[in-house]
């Protein structure tokens, strides 16, 4: 019994290590700062986010492929990579919006992991926001 014990302890630890490693990668994504949207095409700037945003849905996928023993938390980073794709699919649909999806995108992320700290039963804002580590380390 000892030995389930230990083993469901390391799970949920290794399970909040990953929202941290999540939250972690969001935080210092530069696509993910907090701004006030506006129509425009695409180009360098929404290239490059589009960019951080493909390669957040694939680093999320793979965090949500190491989860075990906890269908709330892989339900829940399932979503974070829905919410990406949803943002790609509205890029494609309205370019001239990126930014505003962008911004959507963002405040789903943030949701989610609002969602997760209530699952993993952590403190509520210990998980840091998409784009902050950036804006808030800026000179």
């Amino acid at each position: 019994m000892a030995g389930l014990s230990t083993y469901l302890w390391q799970q949920r630890r290794k399970n909040r290590q990953t929202a941290h490693n999540v939250a972690d990668d969001l935080a210092a994504r530069r696509a993910f700062e907090p701004i006030e949207p506006s129509e425009g095409g695409l180009g360098t700037d929404g290239e490059r986010c589009a960019s951080s945003v493909r390669a957040t849905q694939q680093g999320i996928a793979l965090f949500r492929n190491d989860v075990t023993l906890n269908t709330k938390l892989r339900a829940e980073l399932n979503e974070m990579v829905l919410a990406c794709v949803e943002f790609k699919d509205n890029v494609d649909h309205e370019p001239d919006r990126w930014q505003f999806s962008l911004m959507i995108l963002r405040s789903d992320l943030l949701n989610s992991l609002r969602n997760i700290e209530r699952v993993l039963k952590m403190k509520a804002g210990s998980l840091s926001e998409p784009g902050v580590m950036r804006a808030t380390h800026r000179s």
